[in-house]
């Protein structure tokens, strides 16, 4: 089995991590409603969904290069 990863893979994989992205960064969205129609919405519930998505999103869209850095070592 190959351990290398093609260019459909690969762009298929940026491609996930950028929905992911995109997801993360619009739970905030969700704050500012909350926040706008008279709630108190609580960072700490919010935070964890955002780096949920952020985190693994933005080493999913970088893969290429978050590799070459494991492989220099």
């Amino acid at each position: 089995m190959s351990q290398t990863i093609d260019d459909q893979q690969l762009s298929r994989l940026r491609w996930i991590g950028r929905r992911l992205i995109l997801l993360g960064v619009s739970v905030w969205a969700v704050w500012l409603i909350v926040k706008a129609t008279g709630g108190d919405p609580q960072v700490e519930h919010y935070l964890p969904f955002h780096l949920g998505g952020v985190l693994p999103g933005s080493i999913m869209a970088r893969w290429s290069s978050v590799r070459k850095i494991f492989r220099r070592g």
